[in-house]
């Protein structure tokens, strides 16, 4: 019998391709495929899977992305009766809340913006309010929501990156990459819901961000593919958002090195070694329809879509369409590209533009 990973997030089909590749068995917990299960993963459910998939498997794994982030009641269970191949989920729990860490922050010369504490006093347009335990941007507001989930946060200006880094049996840290974040123009639901992201060989303060990040990744005690989003301002390096999991630039990283990466995520016993191979600029756009609608692909040709719906599937308002995916020799030419694909889409669709 095969081992059998099971992999849960609001998208799973790449992870799902790529596991398979590697000779498992693969059992798909996500959004858009299984909503049912999705909107009711709870312990009942979990026994009944983990009943159905030990007839035929000699071993349970599981593996995730997003989506697990504010589901803290099915964490123990998670934990105890299959084999976790990434961060432990108490820790993807406390990352949901950047100053549970911001010691380890500071420790590492890296800042976190000012957290206020109550409404008084504060200048609208330089905080925003922010959910615990979000993913992907989504719920994140300029306006206050009245909601005791969410916290307000100090507003810094300026783009937003993100690093991307392995760490093999918590003592071998490898810098991926740097990836400049793209973002919905003119959404006023989720003004900072993550739209794609482009890579980047070098930023301001490369050599600085890898030093103090590797440093926090240790004292963290992350495994794995990890991602920290930052940003930076008046010379100093702001983190955002600590992402212990797999996140939507995993599959830039993992392509350039052959599907080594998912290999090392799920086997902690071989040898690790990686060479760099960021000699391109891979990119990708996330489609978000400007109303829900029915997908037609019938009238459509447009090389280098990934996650598509099929053919009359229902897409709700605020929920990606399909992904571009692409890469160029250099990042002018990548945006540029990235650029065209856009126009072409939106003369098919109504769909939102992206600041790239």
């Amino acid at each position: 019998m095969k081992e059998t990973v099971i992999v849960i997030g609001y998208e799973t089909s790449y992870l799902e391709y790529k596991i398979k590749s590697l000779g498992y068995n693969v059992f798909p917990i996500n959004y858009f495929s299984k909503k049912n299960l999705w909107k009711n993963l709870n312990i009942t459910n979990l026994e009944k899977i983990r009943r159905d998939l030990k007839k035929t498997s000699k071993k349970i794994s599981i593996i995730y992305g997003s989506g697990l982030e504010n589901r803290p009641e099915i964490y123990s269970y998670l934990e105890k009766n299959f084999i976790n191949k990434g961060n432990k989920l108490n820790l993807l729990y406390k990352c949901g809340y950047i100053y549970n860490f911001r010691k380890e922050v500071i420790d590492s010369g890296l800042k976190i913006p000012k957290l206020f504490r109550n409404n008084k006093n504060i200048n609208k347009s330089k905080c925003i309010y922010k959910p615990k335990n979000s993913c992907g941007g989504y719920d994140i507001k300029y306006s206050n929501p009245n909601n005791s989930r969410y916290y307000i946060q100090e507003y810094i200006p300026g783009d937003t990156f993100s690093i991307s880094f392995f760490v093999y049996n918590n003592q071998q840290f490898k810098f991926l990459g740097f990836n400049k974040q793209f973002f919905l123009k003119d959404y006023d639901t989720h003004p900072f819901v993550h739209a794609g992201a482009g890579s980047l060989r070098n930023i301001k303060f490369s050599r600085k961000i890898q030093s103090s990040i590797k440093m926090l990744s240790y004292k963290l005690d992350l495994i794995g593919f990890n991602s920290i989003d930052f940003k930076i301002y008046n010379n100093m390096i702001f983190i955002l958002d600590i992402n212990p999991r797999i996140t939507s630039t995993f599959k830039i990283y993992n392509d350039l090195h052959k599907n080594k990466l998912l290999k090392y995520q799920l086997l902690s016993d071989i040898s690790f070694h990686l060479k760099d191979k960021l000699n391109k600029n891979y990119g990708f756009i996330h489609i978000f329809p400007k109303k829900e609608m029915r997908y037609k692909a019938d009238n459509f040709v447009l090389k280098d879509i990934i996650n598509k719906p099929k053919s009359g599937e229902y897409i709700s308002h605020g929920d990606p369409m399909f992904t571009i995916y692409t890469y160029e020799k250099n990042y002018k030419k990548l945006k540029e590209k990235l650029r065209k694909k856009l126009i072409k889409t939106k003369e098919i669709y109504s769909c939102y533009d992206i600041i790239i």
